[in-house]
């Protein structure tokens, strides 16, 4: 657990610990700092924001000095749980992507790595996110139903039979850095998964799978444990970040410049798993 000095404000009646979380949102710079070599898009800075008492507390780095300061605290507009760990554009601070976590993330060094993975997500949302989304069936079909939420909730067959089985075959040729056994089963799901199914699929490879990459290098750096839920069968929507981020490796070894351009890194997972696919 980290302690910290607390200071408060009164913001609209509501009591707000406005230094509660500097002293290690400022250890979260040091490891960004220390381990930024990983990836480039560490070289970047993002609001953090503390979601405690139905509020939304932010923090940014906004000053020469380059440290996180104190912003504001606004209400929160829904439920957030305890133990969220997310990214998304806050109404409330002019539309700037932000890491949202609750104040647990802190209790343990692994959390300022959890924070780091959402960073990735806001460096994919404010370079390409909406352009690739835009070029893919699932999204163009779930926004006419005004269904955001389809990146959780999408009803993938995960315990399809032959899917499952292809799947636990495609696992096993990735921990075997087999590529050309990766490469025929990654063009075999075509024949088993409808079009809405495999972009799912390449969607949760390609945007949590970077962030897990990214997760496991920085995790590799600092000598922490590293992040391989959802290898196991019965398989989920988690897996797909872990057969994400080993299929990312895998692509490393062939071409290290891939990994830093992220919409190209999409083009290229998408061209091996559409064999009709040309961009």
């Amino acid at each position: 657990m980290y302690f910290y000095v607390r200071g408060s404000i009164n913001n609209g009646g509501v009591e707000v610990g406005s230094e509660d979380y500097i002293q290690p949102l400022n250890r979260l710079l040091e490891i960004q700092d220390k381990v930024k070599h990983v990836h480039n898009i560490l070289e970047r800075r993002y609001p953090v924001t503390i979601a405690e008492g139905g509020h939304f507390h932010i923090y940014d780095v906004l000053s020469d000095h380059g440290k996180y300061e104190f912003i504001k605290s606004a209400p929160c507009p829904f439920l957030i749980p305890v133990g969220v760990r997310a990214a998304f554009p806050l109404d409330c601070y002019d539309n700037k992507m932000s890491a949202i976590v609750t104040s647990d993330v802190f209790d343990a060094r692994e959390g300022f790595v959890t924070i780091l993975h959402e960073f990735v997500h806001c460096a994919q949302v404010m370079d390409c996110e909406a352009e690739l989304k835009g070029q893919l069936t699932i999204a163009q079909e779930y926004s006419k139903k005004k269904d955001y939420m389809w990146e959780i909730n999408h009803p993938f067959p995960y315990d399809n039979q032959e899917f499952a089985e292809l799947y636990a075959q495609y696992l096993a040729a990735l921990l075997e850095l087999n590529r050309a056994e990766v490469t025929g089963i990654r063009g075999q799901f075509e024949h088993i998964l409808s079009i809405i199914d495999i972009e799912y699929l390449l969607w949760q490879e390609w945007k949590e799978g970077l962030a897990r990459f990214i997760e496991n290098k920085i995790n590799q750096c600092l000598g922490f444990k590293e992040n391989h839920n959802g290898r196991e069968s019965p398989f989920s929507r988690v897996s797909f970040y872990e057969s994400g981020s080993l299929f990312i490796s895998l692509m490393e070894k062939c071409n290290s410049s891939i990994i830093c351009d992220m919409k190209g890194l999409f083009y290229e997972m998408r061209k091996s798993i559409f064999s009709d696919c040309i961009s």
